[in-house]
Order: C-alpha cells, then sequence, then structure tokens
C-alpha cells in the first residue's frame, strides 16, 4: 500500500519538519517513487518521478505559493511498471489525484474507457488502477469514487480537497490549522489526534473537515500483538493455524463487526477472516 497526506497550509512546519514526515511516510509503504500535486495561481501544478527525494518534496511544499496546500504521494508499486509517469499523483480536467489502495474492478473498466476513447491507448499495456480512478474523477466528478471499496482517494482542484476514506488516514490539529495523512510518527506532536473510519468521505480545509459520509474519532494507539498463537481460521479451502507476527494493528481491525476485513497472518501469507471466533 501507498502512503499519501494533504497539507492544507504549507507554513504548518518546518522544512526539517516537512522532511521527516515525508520520510517518514516513504519508508512506511512506498519508496518506488513520489510526487505533489497542487495549484500556483490557480494553474494545476504536478511534480513526480521515481528519483525524486522527499528532500527535494518538502522544499518544493515549503517555497512554492500553493493556493490551497498540496497533496503528497509514495508509491508502492502494485499494478503498472516503475516509472516517472506511474507515479502519483494524476491530473485530469483540473482535478488532482492520488490513491493508494488495490481496486479489483479496474481492468474492465479500462477496456470500456480504452474503447470508448476516454483514455490515452498508450496506456493498454501499462496502466495502473488509481490512474484509471483519477481519470474518471476528472471527468465525472468526485462521486465515481463511491464506486471504489478499497483504499484511500485523494482529490485535490482549484475550490477544494476532498478524501473517500477505506482505509488508513489521520489528520492531526497543531494550533488552529490541520494535516492530513495516512499515519503520523507515534512521536509527532500535535493538539489532537483524530482518525477516518471505513467509508467516510468528507472535504478537508486548513480549518477542519466536513464529513459528508461516515464518521471520524478520536485516534487510537495503535495495539501491538507479538508472535501471539490465536488459533485457527477459514481460509475457503481449510482451516491455517495462525500467528500474529509483530505487527501494529488497529483495534477497529479486530473488532467482530469488520471481521470481514481483518488480515491474518501466518505460513507466510494473508488470509481474510470469514470465521466467528
Amino acid at each position: 500500500m501507498c502512503r499519501l497526506a494533504y497539507i492544507p497550509y504549507t507554513g504548518i512546519m518546518s522544512k526539517e519538519e516537512m522532511e521527516k514526515l515525508l520520510d517518514f511516510l516513504e519508508k512506511k509503504n512506498g519508496g518506488h517513487g513520489n510526487g505533489i500535486g497542487g495549484f500556483i495561481n490557480d494553474m494545476p501544478m504536478v511534480i513526480k518521478g521515481i528519483k525524486i527525494t522527499t528532500q527535494v518534496m518538502a522544499d518544493l511544499i515549503v517555497k512554492r505559493g500553493w493556493t490551497n496546500g498540496v497533496i503528497f504521494h509514495s508509491r508502492m508499486a502494485s499494478k503498472g511498471s516503475i516509472n516517472d509517469e506511474n507515479c502519483h499523483p494524476f491530473g485530469y480536467n483540473g482535478s488532482i489525484t492520488c490513491h493508494n489502495g488495490h481496486w479489483m474492478d479496474s481492468r474492465e473498466v479500462k477496456w470500456h474507457m480504452l474503447f470508448n476513447g476516454l483514455m490515452d491507448t498508450g496506456k493498454i499495456s501499462d496502466c495502473t488502477d488509481s490512474e484509471i480512478i483519477a481519470c474518471l474523477v476528472g471527468r465525472y466528478g468526485f462521486e465515481v469514487t463511491k464506486l471504489v471499496s478499497s483504499g484511500v482517494i485523494l482529490t485535490i482542484t482549484k475550490d477544494k480537497v476532498m478524501v473517500n476514506v477505506n482505509g488508513d488516514f489521520e489528520a492531526v490539529r497543531i494550533g488552529n490549522k490541520w494535516l492530513y495523512a495516512s499515519e503520523f510518527p507515534e512521536d509527532f506532536k500535535c493538539d489532537e489526534h483524530m482518525e477516518f473510519k471505513s467509508g467516510t468521505i468528507a472535504v478537508l480545509r486548513v480549518d477542519g473537515y466536513d464529513v459528508l459520509e461516515g464518521e471520524v474519532a478520536k485516534y487510537e494507539k495503535p495495539t501491538y500483538y507479538n508472535n501471539v498463537n490465536i488459533g485457527k481460521i477459514w481460509n475457503g479451502y481449510n482451516y491455517c493455524p495462525v500467528s500474529v507476527e509483530t505487527h501494529a494493528k488497529n483495534k477497529r481491525w479486530w473488532s467482530r463487526d469488520n471481521k470481514k476485513r481483518v488480515k491474518k497472518y501466518g505460513n507466510g501469507q494473508s488470509y481474510y477472516d470469514y470465521s466467528d471466533w
């Protein structure tokens, strides 16, 4: 999974602090290319590439005059080649979008868009699911992201910034200004720390956020499980012994209400728990 962030006010921290946050995100679940996107004098601007470091990103974020902030993305490649073009964000029709996660239905949508002249035919063999999402948002608006049931989609236009959350996404308040990211370091200093629950759609601003659907709640520090045997789960074929390696798991991932979204780690593989333990 990739990591992303929205910095609505680029003066919220020093260049060194910005670099530290971006470096944290890159090392957590990125490293295959970085990118930023936003508007300067109401003109869309995307800067990205596999060789652009977080130091350069931080410098560009702090020193450029972004209209309403900037979105940042560090890619961990799953679909598409590791190259500059496949780095996020992607700009289409006045909107700039980045995404982390996997969209299982993207293949069918890609062929429909290609055959109907809605995408560049040069992308037939090497197109990411995230770019398809960005193209859809640019053509049909952010409402179309409801078709995507996994990951986090973050879109910036010259008027507003929106997020559709089906994964990790948090917000912190520093004074009277807010900052948003997939996650923050444990020692990150802030006055308030919130987390967006899966299924949440919101408008993000420097002074807060408007929840259109879903829920935002106070952040709960992850619980650490260290090689604890939790029994067996049904993987669709048979019961498999499971032990949880040293991973930080948010408590909500382990609730009975969300048991079908829980990932267990055992025998070097991942499973979805459909049992009722």
